[in-house]
């Protein structure tokens, strides 16, 4: 009787141990095919998104150049700039929490100073008050000519000829981190925390 209790105790033990593992293998399995339609998503977005990256870029300089040679600006112009820059902040906070989500970076990665940068500029130029053209001071025109350098900045590092992304090749993470190192050199080089010591200049002043 002894003999079968035990029998019986261990025959319990195995099916509670196969049942766990089958409970972690599903598990895992559904896991494995949220993550890879996930990326099968992503993958899909790629391909638009990261030339649209460099064609944002284009559009802002041409908007700049406008802007600089007839010394206005008009509420298309300051609408499109702010929006553009807004754009190019969701591109880039987008694909580096992508990065952690895969794990093919850490949580770090998530903590940038381009977006904010970017998100900077978007402000700067988000005035719903502006509609027929205005003409720029001396000041607003230096600051105009300092986010165009730094855009330019981007461009340069990201070059225009963007090839095709897919998720397993990593150049899409270089792409990400030169944009990063063009910001962080930026503002080294001009002695800035950030892009906001000019918002907060052009506040001040006015």
């Amino acid at each position: 009787m002894n003999r079968w209790i035990k029998n019986l105790k261990a025959k319990r033990s195995l099916l509670v141990v196969l049942f766990a593992i089958v409970i972690t293998v599903v598990f895992a399995l559904t896991q494995y095919n949220t993550k890879e339609k996930y990326k099968a998503y992503v993958s899909a977005r790629f391909g638009p998104d990261m030339p649209r990256f460099v064609e944002l870029l284009e559009r802002a300089d041409r908007l700049y150049a406008e802007i600089l040679e007839k010394g206005t600006m008009n509420g298309r112009q300051s609408y499109l700039l702010s929006d553009v820059h807004r754009d190019l902040a969701d591109i880039i906070r987008t694909y580096r929490d992508l990065a952690v989500f895969l794990r093919l970076r850490d949580d770090s990665f998530r903590y940038n100073q381009s977006s904010p940068n970017a998100m900077i500029i978007m402000r700067y130029f988000n005035d719903p008050d502006i509609e027929s053209p205005i003409n720029l001071d001396q000041r607003t025109r230096n600051h105009i000519a300092v986010f165009r350098e730094f855009d330019s900045g981007w461009l340069a590092a990201v070059g225009r000829d963007i090839e095709s992304f897919r998720i397993n090749d990593a150049s899409w993470l270089r792409f990400l981190e030169a944009v990063e190192t063009s910001t962080i050199t930026f503002l080294a080089e001009r002695q800035m925390d950030s892009l906001n010591d000019l918002w907060q200049d052009r506040k001040s002043t006015q």
